[in-house]
């Protein structure tokens, strides 16, 4: 009787939870640099078992119970269960991750100026240190394809690009600005940025993944935190029930590059640059150049660039 009046609960909880979702969802594109989301409870009081409310690979929310090993079951209205598990444990300090692991290891070793060769020094034109300001309806970001003005770089900023575009696996996807960022490439970028800003820590609140994935590609990562766990070959999962991320391992390099040019393109701080792309750790990158829009700005100015498209060939 307990377990049946706690079906009952838990099923109106995902009525009424679904109903806000749908209220909530004109309010999503408004959001910048911080995602909202509907805590699922951590279980049902005077209920023989333990039900929760977690949000599956399409950001439904889905009535699962968790056995001893922490694994999440998802039941049916009468409690049995359909054959879906989800590997995510909704448990606070989670060390859980995907199932589908990449090889962990070293990440990519920072470069300094030192480390690069700026082949940048030969053209004519040279940047300046103030940063153009534009209203957002005067913003226009440029296609991969664009051709710009060939200008020189300082050794310290071509290092910290060569470092952006270093990221790990980086290369599964190309995009151009006015698509929506594929979801794969950010968690590969939100485990590289976790590691940069905080290499002993595996589990972060989710504010500062969403942050970072703002901060690198100066936009919002649309559903990242819905969809993430859905994404196979991936090290990072959200955990619903305590609004975190848990890295299983951080990711060693799997390419490098080296910048031949820079191109400003004008407008908001835009600048096009081409490089060549050598595969490292026999990763399995199969690609020889990359075309990458990058936009100098100081959303972190530890960084103070961020990626705006990218082209693979």
């Amino acid at each position: 009787m307990k377990k049946c009046f706690s079906l009952i609960l838990a099923l109106m909880l995902i009525i009424s939870v679904s109903f806000a979702a749908c209220k909530g969802k004109d309010e999503e594109n408004n959001r910048n640099t911080t995602e909202n989301t509907t805590k699922a409870p951590e279980g049902l009081e005077g209920a023989d078992t333990q039900y929760e409310l977690v949000s599956d690979e399409n950001g439904n929310m889905v009535l699962v119970e968790t056995d001893s090993d922490g694994v999440q079951h998802e039941v049916d209205e009468n409690g049995n269960r359909t054959g879906k598990t989800f590997t995510t444990k909704p448990t606070d300090n989670s060390e859980s991750g995907s199932n589908n692991k990449l090889p962990g290891g070293n990440p990519p070793v920072q470069k300094g100026p030192e480390d690069i060769t700026n082949k940048t020094d030969n053209a004519k034109a040279t940047t300046g240190s103030n940063l153009t300001t534009l209203p957002s309806e005067k913003d226009v970001v440029p296609k991969t394809t664009d051709k710009g003005t060939p200008v020189q770089f300082s050794d310290k900023d071509i290092a910290t690009i060569t470092n952006l575009l270093e990221v790990p696996y980086l290369y599964v996807h190309s995009f151009e600005n006015s698509q929506r960022l594929p979801i794969d490439v950010a968690t590969h970028v939100a485990c590289w940025m976790a590691y940069r800003n905080s290499a002993n820590s595996k589990n972060f609140a989710s504010a500062t993944i969403v942050l970072d994935l703002f901060n690198y590609f100066a936009q919002t990562v649309v559903e990242f935190k819905s969809k993430c766990n859905g994404i196979e070959n991936t090290n990072i999962t959200y955990n619903l029930s305590n609004d975190t991320f848990a890295i299983s391992e951080y990711e060693s390099q799997t390419h490098s590059i080296q910048i031949s040019e820079v191109e400003n393109l004008g407008n908001n701080n835009y600048y096009k640059v081409t490089a060549k792309v050598k595969e490292e750790n026999d990763s399995g990158c199969k690609y020889k150049n990359v075309v990458a829009i990058i936009q100098k700005n100081l959303l972190d100015t530890s960084l103070g660039f961020s990626v705006k498209a990218l082209k693979w060939s």
